[in-house]
């Protein structure tokens, strides 16, 4: 919300891109197209506007454009139609509430080189990916610089903060002058959050980069054993590249995961009961996952034998699957 009225007070413009498929929060204009049903949506070129439940008004929908991620020509084109009324382009690099779908190759950088031509704030919602991708969260894992960056979860170790950053001609659009954008709130600079905040990141800098790459070597020997598991199961599962967290789709007859890039084509391919069924195994076994469909979150603190009794787990509720 900070961030985008920031990019509405610093361009002068009211109209945001989002991307069908992910969520930035609560507010009514990012409650657009976050999960909507593939029947609900007409052609890529001008989607339906979709609101992600009751209560989002037609107004708010109305100062937001959605278009299909990881397609730079329909960027291109929204943009060169509507750039002058549009303030920012809000994307994550992978997203994160929606299947894990990564960036095709240099798309991230088109949406930097388009926002630029076209005067648009590129807004990275880091709020999954920062200090989870690595100490420069997905800024760093793939080398991309936007205006403003927004963090969360991650950020003060589950204590409740979150922070905008971003360059300094943007940011310098906060203050309490008529002329300024207005930003705070009760629980703002809040001392227990910020204290949580700064011991976080103190440890995050002493684990350093090494530590990332330990932690990124369990990820992946998580994701190898599960695959093992699966396929000895005869189950037809796909588990995206890590990314400090991971996913597990129950993939439906007749779709190839490897193709996906959108939220289109995730949206009705996976076996969502399946994959419940097998997380109340697991919850069962000791070993929470979300109970219906979401992203599995691996920490530091995680241990070698921690991924073991998560495999010895996942074993033995992959029999029980009808």
């Amino acid at each position: 919300m900070s961030a985008i009225r920031l990019a509405r007070a610093y361009t002068g413009k009211e109209r945001v891109v989002k991307f069908e498929g992910m969520y930035h929060g609560q507010t009514d204009y990012m409650m657009v197209n976050v999960h909507p049903h593939r029947g609900d949506l007409n052609g890529r070129r001008a989607p339906t506007k979709v609101p992600e439940a009751p209560g989002v008004t037609e107004a708010a929908m109305d100062t937001v454009e959605t278009v299909p991620w990881n397609d730079p020509a329909l960027l291109e084109q929204k943009l060169e139609r509507q750039g002058d009324e549009i303030a920012a382009v809000i994307t994550e690099a992978v997203m994160g509430n929606s299947g894990l779908i990564w960036p095709q190759d240099g798309y991230l950088e088109d949406i930097r080189q388009l926002t630029e031509t076209h005067d648009v704030v590129f807004i990275l919602d880091e709020v999954i990916t920062g200090f989870r991708m690595g100490l420069r969260g997905a800024q760093g894992y793939f080398d991309i610089e936007p205006d403003l960056a927004i963090y969360g979860k991650a950020l003060a170790n589950g204590y409740p903060c979150a922070a905008v950053t971003g360059k300094r001609e943007i940011m310098e659009t906060i203050g309490s002058a008529p002329d300024k954008a207005k930003v705070g709130g009760t629980s703002s600079g809040n001392p227990v959050s910020t204290a949580a905040t700064k011991a976080n990141l103190e440890l995050l800098s002493e684990i350093g980069e090494s530590g990332y790459d330990d932690f990124y070597d369990k990820g992946e020997r998580l994701i190898d054993g599960l695959e093992d598991i699966f396929e000895d199961a005869g189950e037809d599962v796909f588990i995206p590249e890590f990314a400090g967290f991971f996913y597990v789709h129950f993939v439906d007859d007749g779709s190839d995961p490897e193709r996906w890039t959108e939220w289109r084509d995730l949206s009705d391919a996976t076996d969502t009961e399946r994959y419940r069924s097998f997380a109340a195994e697991m919850v069962g076994r000791g070993i929470f996952l979300p109970p219906k469909h979401g992203r599995i979150n691996m920490m530091h603190a995680h241990t070698d034998e921690h991924i073991e009794t998560f495999l010895d787990a996942a074993a033995n509720a992959v029999e029980t699957l009808d």
